[in-house]
């Protein structure tokens, strides 16, 4: 009996003494686990606000679209400027083409002027004593010469050629072309116009049969046969002396041809020249 009850007495020991697997254990764990979590850092959820929000994807797409939008003007307003620049040096080299080609046309206008008052100084600087001599010998000769018959028509065949053929009823001349003129006062001068003579003259211009005056000039100047005027001007003025004054028939081939300058198409001409100077 006693045996029994000190081996119960010892069992009840045991019982009463911590095990490694019973509550003492797990006491143990529970404080040691307690400490653990004592010592360990607490995490801080931080405070959400509107300025550290972060930024949804629709957001995020928003703001690159904007971006690249940005870029994109950029880049139109940089090639609007270079156009602009293009197109302001191409406006300058047009302008100093056009700068350069007037510049040029002044001065070949310029040239023409200079070479025609130097042709202008040369014929007036001409010596009109040797002129007359010529003409006294040229002269001189045609009446030694014309008692020779045959001379004389060949001279008279040469004289209406040159100068045309004279109407005593009318008293018109006609020369080469139809073109007709008559001398209503023959000038004074010693010098006679011929092809190649600056001449200044005064002029009215009508249709034949019309009062009214179509065009004039009280000082107007050309160079005989150089195309500066209507052939009839060219053939009909020949002849005439400073202060002559000649009446001149122009049919329209030999003026403007079909063309109506006023008088009709197709009409004669009549114009009446007062030559003022032969140079």
């Amino acid at each position: 009996i006693l045996f029994q009850t000190d081996r119960n007495m010892k069992g009840k020991k045991r019982e009463a003494e911590p095990s490694d697997t019973g509550e003492g254990s797990s006491a143990v764990g529970a404080f040691v686990s307690k400490k653990a979590k004592m010592a360990a850092p607490i995490a801080i959820t931080p405070i959400i606000t509107e300025q550290n929000r972060p930024k949804s994807k629709k957001e995020l797409r928003a703001e690159r679209k904007a971006a690249r939008r940005l870029e994109q003007l950029s880049q139109s307003e940089e090639a609007l400027q270079a156009e602009k620049r293009r197109l302001a040096k191409q406006r300058q080299k047009e302008l100093d083409k056009l700068e350069f080609k007037a510049l040029l046309k002044e001065e070949r206008i310029e040239h023409k002027r200079k070479q025609q008052r130097k042709r202008n100084r040369e014929l007036h600087n001409q010596p009109r004593a040797t002129k007359s001599k010529k003409k006294k010998k040229s002269t001189e000769t045609v009446t030694t010469t014309t008692s020779n018959p045959e001379l004389e028509v060949a001279q008279k065949v040469v004289h209406e050629i040159k100068y045309g053929r004279a109407d005593a009823t009318s008293g018109m001349t006609t020369l080469e072309r139809g073109v007709q003129y008559r001398d209503i006062k023959v000038g004074n001068g010693t010098q006679s116009v011929t092809n190649g003579n600056l001449i200044t003259v005064q002029y009215q211009l009508r249709g034949q049969g019309n009062a009214n005056v179509l065009d004039s000039s009280k000082n107007f100047s050309f160079r005989v046969g150089k195309g500066e005027v209507i052939q009839g001007w060219n053939l009909g003025v020949v002849g005439m002396k400073e202060g002559g004054k000649r009446k001149l028939l122009v049919p329209p081939k030999a003026g403007y041809g079909s063309e109506d300058i006023g008088a009709g198409s197709g009409a004669i001409l009549e114009f009446d020249i007062s030559c003022l100077s032969i140079r």
